[in-house]
């Protein structure tokens, strides 16, 4: 059992404000996904990389390769139920991508076997005894990853965010005790496995929900359009990520760039500002790529947007978003604004930035592609989500 002093102590060490809000945010979501696909019909728990963002990968020049990880409490009898097991299949259809399951507990050492697919009887193979010289790379990776487990700190250096402890202990009251050690687990996996590697994060899927037997990926984010964006130039991959390097180069050269200083950056590269085109922003890499990566594998990739401000006050002990909800159901308390649609590489038109300090990160401005808001729906105005599942089920 985690005790909440371990517990706060843990989040307080890494998370920032608005990232400990976020969890509240995120919770909801898990809920509502389950009451409306069942337990059986999604899945949570998945991260990703793509090896061109990997500061020790980069020499291998691997970029159209993504490994996978499934984490999961190493006492689970079963850690895969029937929508990760579709989700493994089409991810393994492309015999480029890797998936691990990462295996962990508390105060023990992680565990990593490497996924090879489904046997006859729908149940997951692993290769225990992954030869080295069919894949080194993979290799290297899978010793690292069970290598005894490191303490506090050896990893990811901590932030000192500073977070208030009450919020952190609301949310371990409203966390039973499985959410608990799940929930850890994801941020130790992220913090002392994952970056002790790579030296950068991986990306959390939010949900795989399963429609007949296709999935889903949902990417569910909280915020507020963006009052403008830039067009042009041409948006392929390629470009995309030679535009991002030489924005950051450009921007390493400012110190405390203003606005004004960044929109000549990106006028220099041959973008045109457009101040009346409400957008919301997805981060080159890793979201806009791995739009593109969802489209070649035929995997749908469905956006949700709560439309609400993000914020940290103080409300009445809470949090803005846990303060918008019934904590013990898992609802909201009054009607929200939810947009939805699916987004496929054209619907992708422009570019932006935006500080990640806007959504609890270190600051530094992060380059984006857009999604113009009358692409997406609104779908709900409700206290529940079950409208935008319903309008993602019957759109695919």
């Amino acid at each position: 059992m985690i005790g909440e002093e371990e517990f706060c102590r843990f989040i307080q060490r890494y998370e920032a404000n608005k990232r400990i809000d976020a969890f509240f945010t995120e919770h909801h979501f898990y809920k509502e996904v389950e009451r409306f696909f069942s337990k059986a019909g999604c899945a949570f728990n998945w991260y990703y990389t793509n090896f061109a963002v990997s500061e020790r990968a980069k020499a291998r020049e691997i970029k159209e390769n993504y490994l996978f990880f499934k984490v999961a409490l190493g006492g689970v009898s079963f850690p895969f139920n029937e929508t990760d097991k579709i989700f493994i299949e089409t991810l393994l259809e492309d015999k480029r991508n890797r998936v691990v399951l990462i295996l962990g507990e508390h105060n023990k050492p992680w565990k990593a076997k490497l996924v090879c697919g489904l046997d006859s009887d729908g149940q997951v193979v692993f290769d225990d005894n992954y030869p080295e010289e069919a894949d080194s790379f993979f290799a290297q990776i899978l010793t690292l990853l069970n290598e005894p487990v490191c303490e506090l700190g050896e990893a990811y250096p901590p932030t000192n965010p500073k977070s208030p402890k009450k919020y952190i202990e609301l949310l371990y009251s409203v966390l039973d005790s499985f959410e608990k050690q799940e929930f850890l687990l994801g941020r130790r996996f992220i913090y002392e496995l994952f970056y002790k590697w790579f030296r950068c994060f991986p990306v959390d899927l939010d949900a795989i929900v399963r429609i007949g037997g296709k999935v889903v990926v949902i990417e569910y984010k909280r915020k507020r359009p963006s009052k403008g964006n830039f067009i042009g130039p041409e948006n392929t991959p390629e470009t995309l990520i030679e535009i991002e390097r030489q924005f950051s180069n450009d921007l390493k050269l400012l110190d405390k760039p203003e606005f004004k200083e960044v929109v000549e950056i990106m006028e220099k590269y041959g973008a045109v500002r457009q101040s009346n085109m409400p957008s919301y922003g997805l981060d080159i890499r890793p979201h806009s790529l791995f739009v593109r990566w969802c489209f070649r594998n035929a995997i749908p990739y469905y956006f949700i947007v709560w439309d609400h401000e993000v914020d940290f006050g103080d409300f009445s002990g809470k949090s803005r978003s846990s303060s918008m909800m019934d904590l013990d159901k898992w609802i909201f308390l009054t009607p929200q604004l939810i947009k939805g649609g699916y987004v496929l590489p054209k619907d992708l038109k422009g570019f932006s930035f935006t500080d990640g300090i806007d959504s609890g990160r270190d600051s530094y401005l992060r380059f984006q592609e857009t999604i113009s808001e009358s692409h997406l729906n609104q779908i709900s105005n409700g206290t529940s989500m079950h409208a935008v599942f319903s309008s993602l089920a019957t759109s695919l």
